[in-house]
């Protein structure tokens, strides 16, 4: 006998949701099919959602787990998140599953674990660094999993039940930790109910990489009342983030700051404008002396990149203004997907303006070339 449905409502979109999170990568198809299991698993079973999310520090695994949440879930719910990797070995068992008044040493009350709040079933509980759990805990966390049953610290007797969803994330390896056996094979099977989900780095999602650089480039300087060098924007587009999207804000923010130095020390603090010259001082910094460069593959275009992908450090080339324009509505055009309304709303130019300056500079969406 099939389950009823546990939501009355359509099948979400998976854009709609990514989007609605902020989370800028569409993947190959994988995660498409993953996202529509974990929905059939919720919406005609009474089972819970486990998922293993794999990628390194930036890649934006916490946005995508609360995207899952709201894909599987329907509504913004509880999404409780714990970073394995900061547990106290001492109190990490207390911090996931509670205990009871006097537990362990100076517990001087009854204490509630993330599992404790996250057991209704549409509460997701986000485990990052999954990998960087104790043994002792590992086995408590395979109990909760497999049973959906879990007890606090110095009150065994009491059995608590689980029917939260569980996202895991790793930034490692973990069948490599499996082969060398530092992790359980019998826990992995527990952490995932489908394939686990590869999010590659920042620098190997293209369209991510545009996106990303020009809209928060935009919001960050925008919403501070600053303008903008369009060649900064193609500048940062060829820029490679080791620390993936938290190194690209931190370097958006530093150019902030150096143009509102360059505007404090002209003398008026109102006119901050981020320019080329920001662009270098920043990038001159021991911080970011030994970042890379992403080779681009040329796009189709009459006007060809301003800044050397090769070379952050040369000079800029000398360009008219009208190529500097062609090449920044060229790049916001391939960053937002070709949506020109949306690249509109970005340029702040009105569409019917953006449609006249594309068919000067020969500009079509490549499926239609």
């Amino acid at each position: 006998m099939v389950p009823a449905l546990h939501h009355e409502r359509p099948i979400p979109k998976m854009e709609d949701v990514l989007d609605g999170v902020g989370f800028e990568w569409r993947g190959d198809g994988n995660l498409h099919k993953v996202l529509y299991h974990l929905w059939t698993i919720t919406a005609f079973s009474e089972n819970s959602v486990r998922v293993l999310l794999n990628g390194a520090t930036g890649t934006g695994k916490e946005l995508l787990a609360k995207a899952i949440h709201q894909f599987v879930c329907g509504d913004p719910g509880a999404v409780y998140v714990t970073n394995c990797a900061n547990l106290n070995p001492e109190t990490a068992a207390a911090e996931l599953f509670g205990a009871s008044k006097g537990a362990y040493t100076g517990q001087q009350g009854e204490r509630m674990g993330v599992f404790q709040m996250a057991s209704d079933r549409n509460a997701t509980l986000v485990l990052d660094e999954v990998h960087m759990l104790a043994p002792a805990v590992r086995t408590m966390l395979y109990r909760a999993l497999h049973e959906r049953t879990f007890t606090r610290m110095g009150d065994p007797s009491r059995m608590l039940e689980f029917h939260g969803h569980v996202v895991s994330a790793a930034s490692s390896s973990l069948d490599g930790m499996i082969d060398d056996g530092s992790f359980p094979q019998d826990l992995l099977s527990r952490l995932s109910q489908t394939d686990d989900v590869h999010i590659p780095s920042f620098d190997a999602r293209d369209s991510a990489h545009r996106s990303l650089v020009i809209e928060y480039g935009f919001d960050h300087w925008l919403q501070n009342g600053m303008q903008r060098d369009p060649a900064v924007e193609e500048a940062l587009l060829q820029v490679k983030f080791p620390g993936n999207i938290r190194d690209l804000r931190s370097f958006v923010e530093q150019l902030a700051a150096y143009a509102r130095r360059d505007a404090h020390l002209a003398g008026d603090s109102t006119k901050a404008s981020v320019t080329m010259q920001n662009f270098t001082d920043v990038r001159a910094q021991p911080r970011w002396q030994n970042i890379s460069s992403i080779q681009e593959s040329p796009v189709s275009s009459p006007v060809h990149a301003i800044v050397s992908p090769t070379s952050l450090h040369a000079p800029l080339a000398i360009a008219t203004l009208d190529e500097l324009e062609a090449n920044h509505v060229r790049s916001t055009l391939i960053a937002l997907g070709w949506n020109k309304s949306k690249v509109a709303a970005a340029l702040g130019i009105e569409r019917g303006t953006l449609d006249r300056k594309m068919k000067r500079w020969g500009y079509v969406r490549p499926e239609e070339a």
